[in-house]
């Protein structure tokens, strides 16, 4: 059972690394990098909070219009909180 072919039914698997294949997000990163947005911990970002972290990042530019934008393009079910499902569904577009 070697090379490409299938074992038991299902595809060898696909080294995630593999020139044309987009490798996929790693969620422990992203938990990290959501939790430094996630300001009180209580499992979402608000517009505030990610205007906050991307002043504390360096980047003055991220006005509260520019926030909501920011955060209403990647909101799923309309709340205007960025939840963490949301935040790696973006990540795995």
């Amino acid at each position: 059972m070697g090379g490409s072919r299938p074992r038991y039914g299902y595809p060898e698997p696909v080294n995630k690394h593999q020139e044309g294949v987009a490798p996929v997000a790693d969620i422990d990163k992203a938990r990290e990098t959501f939790d430094r947005f996630d300001a009180n911990g209580d499992g979402v970002i608000t517009a505030d909070e990610y205007s906050a972290a991307m002043k504390a990042m360096g980047d003055h530019f991220v006005t509260p219009a520019i926030a909501d934008a920011i955060i209403a393009a990647k909101d799923l079910n309309g709340d205007k909180l960025l939840s963490f499902d949301e935040f790696w569904a973006d990540l795995n577009k």
